[in-house]
């Protein structure tokens, strides 16, 4: 849901669900199915979740994509400065 609220905020949510379904798949969370026109069913499933955080600072370099994540996610989470996750690359 983060991720989602992140793309949302950035992009406004007619723009998100041009990449992403709202509707609930029925299946597990973590399958990789698609509807018939190509779209993730929703974004709160792998897939959609993944077509979601690729919305993220599309302009931006991967290194400061994976900064601004990282930095949402410590705001959210008002943690200490590092999450804990490495950057690749």
């Amino acid at each position: 849901p983060f991720t989602y609220l992140m793309a949302c905020e950035e992009l406004g949510i007619n723009e998100v669900h041009q990449h992403v379904g709202r509707e609930p798949s029925g299946k597990a969370f973590n399958a990789f199915t698609l509807t018939e026109t190509g779209l993730p069913y929703n974004p709160m499933i792998n897939s959609g979740a993944i077509a979601v955080c690729n919305l993220i600072g599309q302009n931006a370099t991967a290194a400061d994509r994976f900064e601004l994540l990282q930095t949402n996610f410590n705001d959210i989470v008002r943690g200490p400065p590092s999450l804990g996750l490495d950057r690749v690359g």
